[in-house]
């Protein structure tokens, strides 16, 4: 791919990088995340075997850009003082979230790029196949199986020494 070609296809796919970026951090350093996707598209170009398939691919490396963002960012703040409560129990929403992040800890990579890109960047399973490479079937089937895996995880885990968490208890 010259550069020219790969101008325009960032130029076309320049709002879905930015909406994503936008998602992992919605202040000052999203053109700094842009700005990285791009560079490692620029570097990589040559894995792209059709100029369609770009959009889809280039997502899934602002995905990937996002979430190492998110997680340095993690790191410097600290768990705590990086998350922002929108429920009524901050304790309960941290909870919440370092149990999810465990659960998904335990996908395979694969599994765990699909429920991401499906849950929480919103993307279609046709532009996630794309993304991957695979035929929209398979992609179906992941989401399902990472779904399943999900919900089991996070039932085992949501027990303590004391038994099962009293929000759980108190929606019986």
């Amino acid at each position: 791919m010259d550069r020219a070609q790969f101008e325009t296809l960032v130029s076309e796919s320049w709002p879905a990088i930015r909406a994503v970026a936008r998602r992992f951090d919605p202040g000052p350093e999203v053109d700094d995340l842009c700005q990285e996707v791009v560079l490692i598209a620029w570097r990589r170009r040559d894995t792209v075997t059709h100029a369609s398939a770009f959009g889809a691919w280039v997502r899934a490396i602002a995905l990937n850009v996002g979430r190492a963002h998110a997680r340095r960012r993690e790191t410097r703040m600290g768990t705590a003082s990086a998350e922002r409560s929108t429920t009524e129990d901050p304790a309960e929403r941290l909870l919440d979230r370092q149990l999810l992040r465990e659960a998904l800890a335990a996908l395979s990579k694969r599994e765990r790029l699909t429920v991401e890109a499906h849950h929480m960047m919103g993307w279609a399973l046709s532009d996630i196949a794309t993304a991957l490479q695979e035929p929209v079937g398979t992609t179906k089937a992941r989401l399902s199986r990472a779904r399943a895996k999900l919900r089991g995880q996070l039932g085992r885990m949501d027990r303590t020494s004391l038994g099962r968490r009293e929000h759980k208890e108190e929606r019986k």
